[in-house]
């Protein structure tokens, strides 16, 4: 397997750091080096490392993070991250107040509008609300999003993703009001 062209939902940030890894296979740590890492991943240098198997657990300075085994080269492997991400449940339990059920065709954007998605808001309060699309994994974290029944776009930060859906946190002090032209 070599190295793919890899979609990232984060900037990916150019680091040299050392660091241990264990795969599934190994109990002891191997020493190795993150080269780089974004929010969803990073790259792994070591003699050898192709041969490890995911899971995968790096450790940095006491910091442990979970991933599996995306691609490898020799002496060079691709960690994607695995983050836990609250389900439905666990994100309806923090809320401070209950979203309604509405089934809405939006758009989804980029800060500069560079790049575009089609999502449907499924449900949605004052404070947020939660977007489905099989195209999230292009967004960054923070988005401008559409309210065509509002005529209004709104600053919001993607707070979780999972199978197809985000949970947005809306700016509301940050829309924008559509003027008819």
């Amino acid at each position: 397997m070599t190295q793919p062209e890899l979609r990232r939902d984060s900037r990916l940030h150019g680091i040299d750091i050392p660091a241990q890894i264990c795969g599934r296979d190994n109990i002891a740590p191997v020493a190795c080096r993150i080269l780089d890492f974004s929010r969803s991943g990073c790259r792994v240098a070591a003699r050898g490392i192709e041969a490890l198997h995911s899971p995968v657990t790096l450790s940095v300075d006491g910091l442990v993070v979970h991933g599996v085994i995306v691609w490898h080269e020799p002496n060079l492997i691709g960690v994607m991250f695995r983050w836990h991400e609250p389900n439905a449940t666990e994100a309806a339990e923090r809320r401070r107040e209950q979203r309604k059920a509405v089934s809405i065709a939006s758009r989804a954007s980029d800060r500069r509008g560079g790049v575009v998605v089609a999502v449907e808001i499924v449900d949605a309060s004052t404070g947020g609300c939660q977007i489905a699309s099989a195209h999230l994994d292009r967004l960054p974290d923070e988005i401008i999003l559409e309210f065509p029944p509002l005529r209004m776009s709104v600053v919001g930060t993607i707070r979780w993703r999972h199978d197809g859906h985000a949970g947005v946190q809306t700016d509301w002090s940050r829309s924008v009001r559509w003027h008819a032209l």
